[in-house]
């Protein structure tokens, strides 16, 4: 298996996916959006797993990474940091966002167990990332998988093998985080239909 780690710049995050994919035995490439366009098919065709870990709320950035997700769209994919989809937001992306309790706060944080969330306890003590709460718009392709107590969406997945997680790097840094990444890696990749996957513009 092959990950490709997706980012627009390396932080302490970035070393931290990679060092838990290294343990894995995972082969792993760190690549930017914009450069994914100059490999081949049978390059891109070699990745099964994809980690996106964005730290720039910029539009364009987040764009790259739309249009960089349709070259990969056969791999299973996991987004880290959901804040920046809310640059989404005056966009009908299906996805609300609105203003919600300090990020810094922690709060218990319940999932359905599936998927990323196999084997973590329910709820686990967590942040959320952004300052804030994301919510679902009826009609919408994502669903949630994991809230805090207040209801706050804190994880989204589109089918069984794409997930989107909006909590804090303090979150990803420890334990859960690690069992978090450790699950994805088991998740298979699938094998879609082209289409335009920009979770900078419409999602559902």
């Amino acid at each position: 298996m092959k990950c490709l780690v997706l980012v627009d710049q390396k932080t302490e995050l970035v070393k931290k996916v990679c060092s838990v994919l290294e343990r894995a035995s995972m082969v792993i490439e760190v690549c930017q959006p914009q450069l994914l366009e100059k490999k081949t098919s049978n390059a891109l065709n070699s990745f099964t797993h994809t980690v996106l870990v964005q730290t720039e709320c910029e539009y364009q950035i987040t764009v790259l990474f739309g249009e960089a997700l349709q070259e990969v769209a056969h791999t299973a994919m996991l987004g880290l940091r959901l804040d920046w989809l809310s640059m989404a937001r005056e966009q009908q992306s299906g996805i609300m966002v609105a203003q919600s309790l300090p990020h810094a706060e922690e709060f218990p944080i319940h999932h359905d167990g599936k998927g990323v969330f196999v084997n973590l306890p329910s709820p686990f003590l967590g942040k959320r990332h952004s300052t804030f709460a994301l919510g679902l718009r009826e009609g919408c392709t994502f669903n949630w998988t994991a809230k805090t107590s207040y209801g706050e969406v804190v994880a989204l997945s589109e089918s069984s093998n794409r997930y989107l997680l909006n909590l804090h790097d303090e979150v990803l840094f420890g334990p859960i985080g690690e069992v978090i990444l450790k699950n994805f890696l088991a998740i298979s990749p699938s094998k879609p239909k082209p289409r335009r996957y920009n979770l900078g513009g419409p999602i559902c």
